[in-house]
């Protein structure tokens, strides 16, 4: 049997039949008038569910009896045009989609974010996914620190918030050349052995300043914790913010200048407390 074949009945069970009535129409629609015999050898629907499924679709306006007898060898069906079986179907997955349309809307407009002031998540998939749902619900802003690896997984969902016009500010711990196609203003870290250890498996991520998550990426053991009171969340808003300043500073002054004042890798500065 062509995977054509299983795929078109698993469609038809989409739109309300079972197996045995989505097989004894295609076998109409193949070969019609026909009789019960007829159909259960051509569809391979077992005898007995024969006329049961077909008294179901011929309640249902998709198959229709065009000759009767009193054995029922006798009796032959037809099958509604597929053309008129799917306009059928149009418009009644349109009403239905049109009224889920409107009422979750209504749903959701009266709805009340419920989340506490400070949640914990446990694992990396998770908290990832939480993360995408933020995004995907963000108004206004989204501000970001993370690793390349965590970048990639949310860039679906970051560049379609950018483009629905949301401000999107990124800095990424480490450097690959996919960063630079990034089309939101996008900073790259200062990298050495001292930032990889300091700023390890760490994301943080601000939505519309009003939510902030921060995560221990390590997946054999990552947390997430998402606050939204107002205290963390510009807390972590300035934590990035500073960060960015100070690379952009490293980046626009250069590294030997700063060298000569800080020392290798500026660990003068950096191991300073």
């Amino acid at each position: 049997m062509s995977n054509e074949y299983e795929d078109i009945i698993l469609t038809l069970k989409n739109y309300g039949l079972n197996s045995y009535e989505a097989k004894v129409y295609l076998s109409l629609l193949y070969k019609n008038p026909s009789n019960g015999n007829m159909i259960a050898t051509d569809s391979g629907v077992p005898s007995p569910k024969i006329y049961e499924s077909l008294r179901t679709l011929m309640n249902k306006g998709i198959v229709f009896l065009v000759s009767k007898g009193e054995q029922s060898k006798n009796k032959l069906y037809t099958p509604l045009p597929y053309q008129d079986l799917i306009k059928r179907f149009e418009v009644q997955f349109s009403d239905e989609i049109s009224f889920l349309q409107k009422h979750l809307k209504d749903i959701h407009e009266q709805s009340e974010q419920t989340w506490p002031k400070l949640s914990h998540i446990e694992g990396y998939e998770p908290a990832i996914e939480a993360i995408k749902h933020f995004i995907d619900e963000s108004e206004e802003s989204i501000l970001i620190s993370c690793w390349e690896k965590e970048l990639q997984a949310l860039l679906p969902h970051l560049l379609q918030a950018h483009k629905r016009g949301i401000r999107v500010v990124s800095l990424v711990f480490d450097y690959t050349p996919d960063s630079s196609k990034i089309p939101w203003r996008n900073f790259t870290h200062q990298a050495n052995e001292k930032v990889r250890q300091r700023h390890k498996n760490e994301l943080i991520i601000v939505i519309d300043e009003h939510k902030t998550i921060s995560v221990e990426a390590n997946r054999r053991k990552a947390n997430a914790v998402i606050s939204n009171h107002q205290f963390m969340v510009r807390t972590a808003v300035n934590y990035i913010r500073h960060d960015i300043y100070v690379n952009r500073m490293i980046a626009d002054i250069g590294h030997e200048k700063l060298q000569e004042i800080y020392g290798e890798n500026f660990s003068a500065l950096i191991d300073d407390f």
